[in-house]
Order: C-alpha cells, then sequence, then structure tokens
C-alpha cells in the first residue's frame, strides 16, 4: 500500500474505533491501522468481497498465536515498509516473538490513508461513504487492488450516478484531472470509464491521452478522436453548403461574416488558436441557422450527466466535444468477467 502526499503525523494515546455491524453477527476482526484506528469488522464479509482475507486471515504461514484477550478471532496490526513509503497489515504477533526493531516513520499522509481505508470497508460493507477528490480515488482504487477488492469497490461506485456529496468525483474527472484512467480500468466501472475517456480527447488541438503510458488506451483514444475528426469534417461540409444556397446575396455575405465572426471570438486568446468545439456551439446557437449540421457534432454523449451539468460542462471545458460514444466490446476488459 503506497503512501501518499507528505505531511506531519499526529499521534494519540487512545485508537479511534470503527465498528462496522451486521444483524445478530458480532465482529470478529479487528484491524488496527497505524495504532491510531481500529476497524471492528467481519471476516464472513470480508472473505466474500476480497480475495485477499480469505487467502491471510485463515493462512497456514500465520504465527499461531494464543487465544486473544480482546474477544476477536483475528487481530492485525500495520506493517510500515521498510522504505517508510507505504504499509501493509500484518497479522499481531506474540508479545514475546516481536522484533526488536522498530519499524520505521511513515513517510505519507496517515489521516489520508486511514480514511481511504474505512471508504474501502464501507464499499465491502455496502454503506455509504464521501469522496471529494481525485487523490482519494486513486488511494481507494490502490488499496482496493492490493486487497484484492476492486468489484466492491466498483460497485459501491454506482452512487456517483445521483447527485449527492458524492457527485465531487465525476465533477472532478469532468472538471479537473485527467489522468484517472488507469484507475477506472482497473475498477471496471462501465459508466465512469465511459465518460472519462470522452474527457481524455480533449483539449481538442493537444487531447490529454497523448500523454498516456497504456498503448492500448491510447490507441483507443486515438480512433475515438479520428471519429469526431469525421463528424467536424461533414460538420463543415454542411456549413458551407447551407451559405451556398442561400439565395439572398445579402443573406448569403451576412452568413459568411457570422462564421468569420465566430470564429475570431472562438480564439484563446487575441492571436491564439481557435478553439473549435466552443466555435461549432456558438454557431448551433445561432439563430438555429447551422443546427441542422452540428447537431451530430452537438450531440451530449456522456452517460453519468444530465442536461443542466452538461451546460455547466460545456461551458468550463470550451475545448472540448462530448459526441461519441465508448461501445461494451470496446472497454480494454474482459466484460464477461465477474471477478478479479
Amino acid at each position: 500500500m503506497a503512501s501518499q502526499s507528505k505531511k506531519k503525523q499526529k499521534t494519540t494515546s487512545t485508537p479511534r474505533v470503527v465498528a462496522f455491524s451486521i444483524a445478530e453477527l458480532e465482529p470478529d476482526v479487528l484491524l488496527n491501522v497505524f495504532d491510531r484506528v481500529e476497524f471492528h469488522v467481519h471476516s464472513a464479509l470480508l472473505k466474500l468481497h476480497s480475495a485477499f482475507f480469505p487467502k491471510f486471515l485463515d493462512s497456514p504461514d500465520k504465527i499461531d498465536n494464543p487465544p486473544s484477550t480482546t474477544g476477536f478471532v483475528y487481530e492485525w496490526i500495520t506493517k510500515i515498509d521498510d522504505d517508510g513509503d507505504g504499509w501493509h497489515l500484518i497479522s499481531k504477533p506474540d508479545k514475546g516473538s516481536s522484533s526488536d526493531t522498530p519499524d520505521p516513520a511513515y513517510k505519507g499522509d496517515q489521516s489520508h490513508q486511514e480514511k481511504a481505508f474505512e471508504n474501502l470497508l464501507s464499499a465491502i460493507y455496502n454503506e455509504p461513504y464521501e469522496i471529494e477528490k481525485v487523490e482519494m480515488f486513486r488511494t481507494m482504487t490502490s488499496l482496493a487492488d492490493y486487497c484484492c477488492a476492486l468489484r466492491a469497490m466498483s460497485r459501491s461506485l454506482d452512487c456517483v450516478c445521483a447527485s449527492g456529496r458524492n457527485r465531487y468525483l465525476y465533477l472532478n474527472i469532468m472538471f479537473g484531472d485527467k489522468f484517472v484512467l488507469e484507475e477506472l480500468v482497473k475498477l471496471r466501472h462501465p459508466q465512469l470509464f465511459h465518460d472519462a475517456v470522452i474527457r481524455s480527447l480533449g483539449p481538442w488541438n493537444t487531447p490529454a491521452f497523448l500523454e498516456f503510458k497504456n498503448r492500448a488506451l491510447k490507441q483507443q483514444c486515438e480512433r475515438l478522436h479520428g471519429q469526431i475528426g469525421v463528424k467536424i469534417a461533414e460538420a463543415q461540409r454542411q456549413i458551407l453548403e447551407t451559405i451556398d444556397e442561400e439565395e439572398d446575396p445579402a443573406e448569403k455575405l451576412e452568413l459568411s461574416k457570422v462564421v468569420q465572426i465566430m470564429a475570431s471570438e472562438s480564439r484563446e486568446g487575441e492571436d491564439g488558436e481557435i478553439l473549435l468545439p466552443f466555435y461549432y456551439r456558438k454557431l448551433y446557437s445561432y439563430d438555429n441557422v447551422f443546427e441542422g449540421a452540428l447537431t451530430l457534432l452537438m450531440e451530449n454523449c456522456l452517460q453519468l450527466c444530465d442536461n443542466s451539468e452538461y451546460e455547466v460542462i460545456q461551458a468550463y471545458n470550451k475545448d472540448y466535444f462530448f459526441c461519441v460514444d465508448i461501445y461494451k466490446e470496446d472497454y480494454p476488459w474482459d466484460t464477461s468477467k465477474k471477478d478479479w
């Protein structure tokens, strides 16, 4: 489990207790994270939703400890990696077998890691949680990957389809961070992946996908970018035909001037490049003259975005088109697999 942003650590004498509940079933697992938080959870649910816990809770290599005095069948504690950058959970050893060498200091943000782990457990328990920043999403995905609980986290992300606090995650993907596709491929959440791919196709002049390290994902984005290019060419042809077919010379001249003015007003700065998506949106809204030519180019293919949000997203993302679909057979994972 890797560390994130560095931050001065706080210490507390008594760990905070976070107890998850299941009707008529007492917690039998104690997970102590950084000696600051104790998570009281159920082995049955952990084993059901994570391939990590069935393998390690009852591992034959686990130290055979005497019966716990806390009433828990399993007690796990935090072990800091030798370089101090990461951490993981281990079965709590007997006092007599503890190493004399203390763990190194953890270099990351303990509070951030604790919250991410609590969120992951909430996902496993199908309980609500908040993701306000993409960095929390990344850390949760890393923890879910380590704990083999990606499917549980993926299912929990359905909450972004509705309004509410977790909407921050979707809006952050659409308004801010462009490089979460690697995490979304791991999570295999089709709607979030679909919309994040569309966002990565911009800015139109310098699309984000050009920096992707995943070759297959980059090639897929190149194909989608090309599909939008075909729509642009067809729209431009119809715009020229609309002007050319105008019989009134004065009106024809007026339409030509409108196109020039819209292009000038769509530049990024006085001498900057024309922002094509913004330019075509301005033409689309001009007195319905070019509406027919631009209908396909102005299409909203985002799956998790309603009309009111789409207007805001368009206004913020002036150099982005949203008029291309990604189909199930194009997802970079085996959609027939139910466990991963």
